[in-house]
Formats: C-alpha cells, sequence, structure tokens
C-alpha cells in the first residue's frame, strides 16, 4: 500500500475524533473544510522544526489551575507579546490537518482531563516565533498534573 492511500485512511478513521477535540477546544463545531491539507501541515510542522533549538521556560502546575485567574492572565500576557493567529496541534493533526485560529483567546482552556485521546496540545504561531506546550498526565501519586512550556522569541520569556 503506498504512503499517499495509508495517509488517506487514517485520516477517514480520526477524522470524526479530531473534530470532536477541535470542537471541545474552541467551543464550536469545527468543519473538516476549516482545516489545512496535509501537504500544508506537513509543511508547517517542519518549519517548526526550529523549536527543538528555542529557550523553553517550562512549569508544572496541578490540572485544574488551568481554570484559575492566574493561568488566563498568563495566556493574556502570551497573546500580548505575539498577537499572531496560532495553529492548533491536537492529536490528529498530522493525520487529518491542523487548524489555524486567530488568538490564543479563541481556544478554551477550560476542557476536561479526558478530552478524545488528548494528551498533548500545541499551539504555534503563524509566524513561527513562538510556541505553548501543554501536556497533562497523572502523576505517580495519582494526582492530575499540567506541564506548561512557553518557547520562542517573545513567550520563552513570559513567566507564570
Amino acid at each position: 500500500m503506498s504512503q499517499s492511500r495509508q495517509k488517506l485512511i487514517a485520516k477517514k478513521i480520526h477524522m470524526k475524533l479530531h473534530l470532536e477535540e477541535l470542537q471541545v477546544l474552541l467551543g464550536r463545531r469545527v468543519a473538516a473544510e476549516e482545516l489545512l491539507s496535509l501537504e500544508q501541515t506537513e509543511q508547517l510542522r517542519q518549519a517548526s522544526q526550529h523549536f527543538r533549538a528555542a529557550p523553553i521556560t517550562a512549569y508544572e502546575i496541578d490540572f485544574c489551575e488551568k481554570m484559575t485567574g492566574r493561568f488566563h492572565a498568563l495566556i493574556d500576557r502570551l497573546a500580548i507579546s505575539n498577537p499572531s493567529p496560532v495553529y492548533l496541534w491536537a492529536t490528529y493533526s498530522v493525520e487529518c490537518g491542523t487548524l489555524a485560529v486567530p488568538s490564543l483567546h479563541d481556544i478554551h482552556f477550560d476542557f476536561d482531563f479526558a478530552v478524545g485521546d488528548m494528551e498533548l496540545l500545541s499551539m504555534t504561531t503563524s509566524d513561527f516565533q513562538d510556541r505553548l506546550l501543554l501536556n497533562w498526565f497523572e502523576s505517580d501519586d495519582g494526582a492530575r498534573r499540567l506541564s506548561v512550556q512557553t518557547q520562542g522569541k517573545h513567550w520563552a520569556a513570559i513567566k507564570y
């Protein structure tokens, strides 16, 4: 089976769950037509590889803390320091297509711990200057935790 056929099959298998995850994150219905093509998504993924060398600021907080004013203030400071639209990278973005979102403020960070298959969410600015990475997990003692990483020219300097 050719690689392009495998990609199309993966897209078909995962599209419904991908759109459901995005709907939770945006608080609105998301249509497949809004997603970037697999080719565009791959180009963006390649273009964002430089983040591996970019400065990182990392925090670990309780998962429920992302619903507090302090976390929302962090998002506000990030959006002010780089107001570019963001590409939203969820579980199946590579297989189904990523989504361009006008602002970090369009993302609903009050999502539940169990959102589809997601455990990781990445937001990359459209100018490829900054990235926010959220990774949620259960610690050894069963506590629900959230790893928050800000990275890039503007966002790495923003403190929680």
